[in-house]
């Protein structure tokens, strides 16, 4: 391959890799993206957050677009997924909204601890008979 045409394969390769990765499980796609844009293109690191959120935002929707041709979307959660999501993107863009996140997740954080607490507990202890 040419010089112009090896970042071209690659970016192809790769975007088709990470994007059937995201298809069974698509956590951390994002991640991966940068990943490819960094070590693969040789992008800098600030500037791979817009290539790598639009790739992901279009891997998101060919896979809404399979699955609504299929009819497996369960569109009322869908919908109040993506509202959810938007007014927490409102509430981040706000002076408060970074204090009030970082706050909900330290409390969410801390509730959920002491339950996760007695799970491993109880796995951990022997059987008593």
């Amino acid at each position: 391959l040419e010089t112009r045409e090896k970042p071209m394969a690659l970016a192809s390769s790769g975007s088709g890799v990470i994007g059937f990765y995201d298809g069974f499980l698509g956590v951390g796609t994002g991640a991966f993206y940068k990943l490819l844009f960094v070590r693969g293109l040789g992008f800098s690191f600030l500037r791979t957050a817009a290539p790598a959120k639009f790739t992901n935002v279009a891997s998101n929707v060919g896979a809404v677009a399979a699955f609504a041709l299929t009819g497996y979307i369960f569109w009322a959660l869908g919908l109040f997924m993506a509202a959810a999501n938007f007014a927490g993107g409102l509430q981040g863009r706000l002076p408060l909204g970074t204090r009030i996140a970082r706050q909900e997740t330290c409390e969410s954080s801390c509730s959920s601890a002491p339950f996760s607490w007695r799970r491993l507990r109880r796995r951990r202890t022997p059987a008593t008979s």
